[in-house]
């Protein structure tokens, strides 16, 4: 588990993140998550520095994806 979550902190490493919660329990948890500083990921990696709730795929393209970033992007999908 560890040796999986080490892999996944090093694909997150140097990306922004997308990161679309299924609904507002989902985005307060994250939020919480982020501001305790548990997770793997930074707000400050977040695009926007917060998440979105925009679940349609052709949604965050026209919100996000038109962008030109300096770093790759990713998105996170948190669901219940």
């Amino acid at each position: 588990m560890q040796s999986r979550l080490m892999d996944l902190h090093e694909e997150l490493k140097d990306k922004y993140i997308i990161c679309s919660c299924e609904g507002k329990a989902e985005q307060a948890i994250i939020d919480l998550l982020l501001d305790a500083d548990a997770l793997i990921f930074k707000r400050v990696d977040l695009v926007g520095k917060k998440c979105t709730m925009i679940r349609s795929a052709s949604r965050i393209e026209e919100e996000y994806l038109h962008t030109a970033y300096n770093r790759p992007v990713v998105i996170l999908r948190i669901l219940d």
